[in-house]
């Protein structure tokens, strides 16, 4: 009785997470919005809005009216402080020739839109932005109200999302990249034929990546599959509420965790899996999907999840799976076509790391020199790895590590760099 109980308390707080509480609560805000004076409607409630709203005009004026409201209620950042998760792909060469800064995350973001400096930052640098999730939180917002010189967004989900920056005005430019696009392929072996494991599963411990689902689709199918789950602890929640889950439906025995796995081990258990899952409903980017295509493991996901790179997931690399069917026999019918696929090779053609940053290079200096600008040198090549980004050649470290000392002294933001990387 009480793996029951778990098992409808797991089906019901799920169900209050689903589009249709979504839509709504997110229908609720826009009328409680509505109220409000536009001076008094707080930033922080236009993604929300955004993304509950059909595409078109309406998406166009309520991002219209953000951006205005950011112009007129600019927020100013303390000068000062470090960018973590940022990198200069290329130093200014000169007054008609500016530099390459790739940021990534809101929260450096607002550092750079919300300082004092911002005029002499963008004189100096083309801001290339990494959203993690919904672009338009207030960071962008404020750097499309203060900007006078191009910049770029990359947004997680390009392929819907690229129309809706026009809003933004012509300073704005979004390409089709996002931070799943800078995965090292050099890290990833030959594609193992060995495999230990049916499924595999990379995601924090938390509720939202929604590991009930797998463990009720083990509890359908008729021959038990090999599974293994790698997490972190997140908000509280550990291992033990994911063990608990599990025997909820019975199938704890079923299952290896590996918690706190270091990169050489999920690359590892990556090689060893038939196939990954993902089951979340709404999510960034999710790299953890192309670092699986490269070990040469297909992906399956719900054909309606938010992901950004869902896009990703055709014939030759996975399968887009049915919400409105039972997801154990989905599984189980995939698992005999997954091994016959060869998704590494199609990820190392379209995804590498390698691969965008030469995409990357191309488009930033054909539209320099569309616009007039110079460009006399390309950007260093890059990868991301855990949320950092490195460069793929190591000389880069030493060879602009002056001009992220005069990007200091311009900006007063340190650019922090990794001690190394974790193999």
């Amino acid at each position: 009785m009480p793996h029951l109980v778990h098992r409808w308390r797991l089906r019901l707080r799920d169900g209050l997470q689903g589009d249709a509480v979504a839509r709504l609560v997110g229908a609720g805000i826009w009328l409680a919005s509505r109220c409000l004076p536009r001076t008094r409607r707080p930033l922080k409630i236009y993604p929300y809005l955004l993304r509950r709203l059909d595409a078109g005009g309406r998406q166009a004026r309520v991002l219209g009216e953000a951006v205005a409201r950011a112009r007129a209620a600019p927020r100013r950042e303390p000068t000062g402080g470090a960018l973590e998760r940022s990198i200069i792909l290329k130093a200014p060469a000169g007054p008609n020739e500016r530099g390459v800064l790739l940021v990534s995350f809101e929260r450096e973001l607002a550092k750079l839109a919300g300082s004092d400096r911002f005029a002499a930052i963008e004189r100096a640098y083309q801001i290339c932005f990494l959203p993690s999730s919904d672009a338009f939180r207030p960071a962008v917002l404020a750097l499309a109200a203060r900007a006078t010189r191009p910049y770029a967004v990359l947004p997680a989900f390009y392929e819907r999302e690229i129309p809706l920056y026009a809003p933004l005005g012509d300073h704005c430019w979004a390409l089709p990249f996002n931070a799943a696009s800078w995965v090292n392929a050099d890290l990833y072996p030959a594609r193992r034929a060995d495999r230990d494991f049916d499924i595999c599963m990379l995601a924090l411990w938390i509720r939202a990546k929604r590991h009930w689902r797998l463990f009720e689709a083990m509890a359908q199918m008729t021959m038990p599959p090999r599974v293994c789950l790698m997490g972190v602890p997140w908000r509280g929640r550990t291992q033990d509420d994911i063990r608990a889950e599990a025997r909820a439906f019975g199938v704890a025995d079923q299952i290896t965790i590996i918690d706190e796995p270091s990169q050489q081990v999920i690359r590892d258990v990556l090689s060893r899996s038939r196939m990954k899952c993902l089951l979340s409903r709404r999510e960034g980017s999710c790299v953890a999907v192309v670092e699986a295509l490269m070990a040469g493991t297909p992906v399956g996901m719900y054909r309606d999840a938010h992901v950004g790179s869902r896009m990703h997931i055709n014939e030759r690399t996975g399968v887009l799976l049915d919400p409105a069917r039972p997801l154990g026999p989905q599984l189980e019918a995939f698992l005999p076509r997954a091994d016959t696929l060869r998704p590494d090779l199609w990820a190392r053609e379209h995804l590498a790391a390698a691969v965008s940053s030469r995409r990357l290079n191309d488009a930033l200096r054909e539209r320099s020199l569309a616009a007039g600008a110079d460009w006399t040198r390309d950007l260093a090549p890059v990868f991301r790895q855990h949320f950092i980004f490195h460069y793929s050649d190591p000389e880069d470290e030493s060879r602009l590590a002056p001009v992220c000392e005069d990007f200091r002294r311009l900006t007063g933001l340190s650019i922090r760099r990794p001690g190394g990387l974790e193999l």
